[in-house]
């Protein structure tokens, strides 16, 4: 039984959002729900200056059924302003819809009838479908996942925790609370105002599967992403991969950890820091004057960009990647320890022992 009551929080986590905000609200007032489901909307307002605040509760009526209520995270970062939502929620249930975000109007129902059928899922993920502010280039259908844009297929199912974007994502607090009992600390704060840093979605979701949650996809759960013009260019989908290779070194150990192969000598070097190093190496050789001389549309040169940022980390942070190693082999036992994750009979035998083992220090 969960300490939470059962209910959706609806966590909007914003930045000098005044603008873009006001479509997001005006969907969520539209949601169809059947009066059964007591439901809430958070506004994290992250260190604005605009008046993010005061619109949101300009256009939100306090006669609604729906409480919005607005707290404020002062320290910069998608990361903190999530973190701080979850702890501030009401509710069990907490959907993370971004300040451009347009959910569906059966997005609440559908959140709290997921989780309420699936007591072993720990997080969920949507279907995301992109709304432009201008025409999109010729290659942005190539990298739409890049952008939180895309699906995984038309039937709900168990997925990886690489699969969900922040933007949809919905967790059961339940589950949290277990993760923040095992010592568990975001270590990807994500993106800083301009700076597009990235992963603390991924993060979130890699640590609960670590203790055995599962990791949902229903594409009942639809949104509509928006994409300004500005975001559009090739030039902020180079900057956007940067981000993804400085986050990837901590999402590489969550990986190993979670995926079963042979314990052959290659697979196990693959996963120490050396053998990171190499794989960068590898990709990045055959691409680096692509990196200096490619243009738009070289897809070489964005397989460079964010190879290059992981060696970076990688290089100036020989011991912070065997930290990262002991602390997920950490978490997991500590996990162990306290039985963390669903109840047992929720797990199919085959999901429950899909932990690898992580290199020693």
């Amino acid at each position: 039984m969960s300490e939470y009551p059962r209910g959706v929080t609806i966590l909007i986590c914003c930045h000098n959002a005044a603008e873009r905000l006001v479509p997001t609200l005006r969907h969520l007032l539209a949601q169809r729900t059947s009066g059964a489901i007591p439901w809430e909307v958070l506004v994290v307002d992250n260190a604005s200056t605009d008046g993010t605040a005061e619109v949101a509760r300009s256009v939100w009526p306090a006669e609604h059924a729906a409480p919005l209520r607005v707290i404020v995270e002062p320290r910069l970062g998608v990361g903190y302003a999530r973190v701080r939502g979850l702890a501030e929620a009401r509710y069990e249930y907490a959907s993370f819809v971004d300040d451009d975000n347009w959910v569906c109007p059966q997005w609440v129902e559908t959140v709290c009838d997921i989780f309420d059928r699936n007591p072993e899922v720990g997080a969920c993920g949507s279907r995301n479908e992109a709304v432009f502010e201008a025409p999109p280039p010729v290659w942005f259908d190539r990298y739409k996942r890049s952008y939180a844009v895309g699906d995984w297929g038309p039937a709900a199912r168990y997925t990886s925790f690489m699969d969900i974007w922040g933007a949809g994502c919905s967790l059961r607090r339940s589950a949290w609370a277990q993760l923040r009992k095992a010592g568990f600390s975001l270590r990807l704060i994500s993106r800083q105002g301009t700076q597009l840093n990235s992963g603390e979605d991924s993060e979130m979701c890699g640590a609960l599967a670590l203790l055995g949650w599962k990791i949902w996809y229903d594409p009942r759960l639809h949104l509509r992403h928006y994409m300004p013009a500005r975001r559009l260019t090739w030039d902020y989908l180079r900057r956007l991969h940067r981000g993804f290779g400085k986050g990837d070194m901590t999402l590489s150990v969550y990986y190993y950890a979670l995926t079963e192969r042979p314990a052959t000598r290659w697979n196990r070097f693959r996963q120490t820091w050396a053998g990171n190093l190499g794989i960068c190496l590898r990709l990045l050789l055959p691409r680096a004057k692509a990196l200096l001389a490619g243009k738009e549309g070289c897809h070489d040169q964005i397989v460079a960009e964010a190879t290059l940022q992981k060696m970076k980390v990688l290089l100036t942070g020989f011991w912070a990647y065997r930290r990262e190693v002991r602390r997920i082999q950490d978490l997991r036992l500590a996990g162990l320890e306290m039985e963390a994750g669903p109840p047992a009979a929720d797990i199919p035998h085959a999901m429950a022992q899909n932990v690898a083992v992580l290199p020693s220090k």
